[in-house]
């Protein structure tokens, strides 16, 4: 909504018609749904100046100057028999301060950035009378984007590039810049000309280099592959992303071709705590310790529209290990598994006495279950609960499974084992 002015000059002979129109909206107000709204004080002023003479309409220039975005260009459209063809060229300015309050107000998105640096472009296309939309989406585009900063999802990237290119139905660009300290290089492309438009990365692309980890990061963004990232803090360490293929089609019909599979490689890599972690640390009556993870791969893998991760080993004793290993969905629900060892702590706490978990528990391990999403895991109480009853059922089976051995021995005068002491 907005006030609109429209002013200019018309001339018209013959064989020639020309137009010098400005056209003001002051007080513009944006919509994103139908509550939320920006009010701009600067007005968008709309300047064109055109001639059309036969089939062709000669651009002699349009610029519109916005708060967000400034654009300059010139081309001409000419049209034979049933042919039209476009060319243009310009220059664009964002200013991202600006765009990013736009993405804060209207999208509710924590984002900041900064860089206001004008970048040409080109386009040119031709189609049929009948084609249009297709002749538009097979041309050829070269355009570009800087950003001084961007900080969002726990990511500072500085000296951001972006070169765009189309041609022949395929988009390529390449993201390049420091990102958290590390290094970004990343270069989708998108084939329109497919017979199953999609997005893609070139194979074996290594996307994240040491790329420092924040806690912002781990729960805004990998906590969405895996739930060990969830609630944590005080992370500390690197990380490189590496991708095998990509190929992700445009189309949601076409699901079932997605292809996804790549590595988390991370360098030195400690977590303080997290809610996870706390929670099976607590089960297993362990006192709760950061987890000093080192050098650790992730693999994973999208099968069946759910990204399946490695296993990754914790410690959390003295020779022993917390195993987590699962899944989650495109839907983010979950479905990891702890396996963790059965440690006298943990026999304690449902009454099994140190004689008996050294009898019928120790070495043995029970399998956590974790469901829930990605944003809010669930390890059930009362799965927990049904667990520890299970245990004391287990070494109240085994315990007495022994007496009844010892009493045949004796009974029998079988000789008992080598160190089998009361």
């Amino acid at each position: 909504a907005g006030a609109l002015s429209l002013a200019g000059d018309m001339q018209t002979t013959a064989a020639y018609q020309s137009a010098d129109l400005q056209m003001t909206i002051a007080d513009l107000l944006v919509r994103a749904d139908g509550e939320t709204q920006i009010q701009e004080e600067d007005p968008v002023v709309l300047n064109l100046r055109a001639a059309l003479q036969e089939e062709r309409i000669q651009l002699h220039s349009l610029s519109l100057s916005a708060r967000p975005l400034a654009l300059a260009m010139q081309g001409a459209l000419s049209k034979e028999d049933a042919l039209s063809t476009l060319e243009a060229d310009g220059r664009l300015t964002l200013d991202l301060e600006v765009l990013a309050a736009y993405l804060q107000t209207l999208l509710e998105l924590d984002i900041v950035m900064a860089g206001r640096e004008e970048k040409p472009f080109r386009i040119a296309a031709t189609w049929q009378d009948d084609a249009v939309a297709e002749g538009l989406m097979a041309a050829e585009i070269e355009a570009g984007l800087h950003a001084d900063r961007i900080e969002t999802f726990g990511l500072v990237v500085e000296d951001l590039t972006v070169p765009l290119r189309m041609q022949d139905r395929r988009a390529k660009v390449a993201l390049t810049g420091r990102v958290n300290d590390g290094e970004m290089n990343v270069r989708p492309s998108i084939d329109f000309a497919a017979e199953r438009p999609l997005l893609s990365f070139p194979p074996e692309s290594v996307l994240l280099e040491q790329v420092q980890l924040t806690e912002e990061m781990s729960n805004e963004l990998l906590a969405n592959l895996h739930v060990l990232f969830r609630g944590a803090s005080g992370v500390l360490g690197r990380m490189d992303l590496e991708m095998d293929y990509f190929e992700w089609p445009l189309a949601e019909e076409h699901a079932a071709y997605r292809r996804l599979k790549g590595a988390l490689a991370f360098q030195d890599l400690t977590i303080r705590s997290s809610a996870l972690w706390g929670t099976l640390l607590q089960f297993a009556r362990v006192n709760e310790r950061e987890m000093v993870i080192g050098d650790e791969r992730i693999d994973f893998e999208l099968r069946e529209n759910r990204i399946h991760c490695s296993p990754i080993r914790l410690d959390i004793g003295d020779d022993e290990q917390l195993v987590l290993a699962g899944s989650v969905g495109l839907d983010q629900t979950l479905d990891y598994t702890a396996s963790m060892p059965v440690t006298l702590g943990m026999a304690r706490s449902v009454g099994v006495s140190g004689n008996d978990y050294t009898n019928s528990l120790a070495g043995t391990s029970i399998n956590v279950p974790i469901r829930g999403t990605a944003s809010d895991p669930d390890i059930g109480a009362h799965v927990l609960r049904d667990m520890a009853a299970d245990l004391a059922r287990q070494a109240a089976r085994r315990a007495v499974e022994e007496r009844a051995t010892r009493a045949l021995d004796g009974l029998f005068g079988r000789p008992r084992p080598e160190g089998d002491g009361e």
